[in-house]
């Protein structure tokens, strides 16, 4: 009876050792990480943006202290000065700057970084019947200022996302639309508002059938 006793003692710790481990690693949490002797940790909080590009430089005397792919880097304790990238190539928007980011040994320090994604869908009828998406060149525009082109980029048949800095653009189409009078340039125009935590999606429906030419993206 002591053995049995002892057996069903044994069993119950156990499964109580397994029911307390799925508790601290269940619900989708971040794992704590094991932070090395004489370094703390950055953390980048991007609103469920899995992996950013991101470049750590000393606040003081501007030295790169590497450069980084993920939301983390280990870091000796001091100032620092962090340069997140986006997908835009207008020197001002190219980078999110973090100034004065203290990292203390032994500590994370959790930093959020104001950046969003959009993404664009654009849809034709096909000759079944049925909606498929397109390529198509697009631009995007300073939403004040119409004049400041701040990117350009290519729509795509499978799930884009777009990373920004927060804020309100212009995005413009130009596709060539073919009819039976001949065909015509398209302009359109659109709002986007990048938010931080979420994707803006904008969908824009073609009745016919556009022909992209490579050389709109370059114009």
């Amino acid at each position: 009876m002591k053995r049995a006793t002892f057996v069903r003692v044994g069993m119950a710790l156990i499964l109580l050792g397994i029911v307390a481990g799925c508790a601290t690693t269940g619900g989708g949490e971040r794992a704590v990480p094991v932070i090395p002797a004489g370094k703390g940790v950055l953390v980048l909080e991007a609103g469920g943006i899995g992996e950013l590009n991101f470049s750590v430089f000393d606040q003081e005397t501007g030295k790169k202290e590497g450069s980084f792919y993920g939301l983390d880097a280990y870091l000796k304790p001091g100032r620092y000065r962090v340069e997140v990238e986006t997908d835009f190539t207008y020197p001002d928007l190219r980078r999110v700057v973090l100034d004065e980011i203290a990292i203390i040994e032994g500590q994370e320090k959790h930093v959020i970084v104001p950046v969003g994604r959009f993404m664009i869908n654009v849809m034709q009828q096909s000759d079944a019947g049925g909606n498929q998406k397109v390529r198509l060149p697009f631009r995007v525009y300073d939403y004040g200022r119409k004049s400041v082109l701040l990117d350009r980029g290519m729509t795509s048949t499978q799930v884009k996302h777009f990373i920004a800095p927060v804020g309100t653009y212009k995005v413009e189409l130009t596709p060539r639309i073919l009819s039976e009078r001949g065909s015509h340039i398209e302009h359109i125009i659109k709002t986007i508002e990048v938010r931080f935590g979420s994707v803006y999606p904008l969908m824009i429906q073609l009745g016919e059938a556009p022909k992209a030419q490579p050389s709109q993206q370059d114009e």
